[in-house]
């Protein structure tokens, strides 16, 4: 699936190589007026992508503060502190959690349950101190 990101920057790219092609063509007045156009194209889909990236940025530590305070002084799986977040979007949650974990602010573990014979794997996080 494309997104908007995506779009815009092949669009960007698309619109330089296409426009520095006959822009040895043309005159030196109309050469200037292309750059320009080539230029600011770039500038406009270029700060718009940063401007996304630091607003994904932003909420992915936003969602890390909430899972650090959701976490404060228990164990939890991923489904408890999923359920204990604010409406997050389950691949946002997932992503703060792994750079929590990376990061070495919280720590994971391998719990066993034991039913019926069988042996259950849950993974557990918690705040490390």
């Amino acid at each position: 699936m494309i997104n908007l990101e995506v779009f815009l920057s092949i669009f960007s790219f698309a619109l330089s190589v296409g426009g520095l092609v006959p822009i040895f063509f043309l005159k030196k007045q109309k050469k200037i007026v292309a750059l320009t156009v080539i230029v600011s194209a770039l500038f406009v889909t270029t700060g718009f992508v940063l401007f996304k990236v630091l607003q994904h940025e932003k909420l992915i530590h936003d969602v890390q503060v909430e899972i650090r305070e959701n976490l404060s002084a228990k164990t939890k799986t991923f489904d408890q502190l999923y359920q204990g977040l604010l409406y997050r979007e389950h691949p946002i949650v997932t992503e703060a959690l792994f750079r929590e974990v990376e990061k070495g602010s919280l720590g994971q573990k391998t719990i066993y349950f034991h039913r019926e014979g069988e042996s259950i794997p849950v993974k557990v996080y918690f705040v490390k101190h």
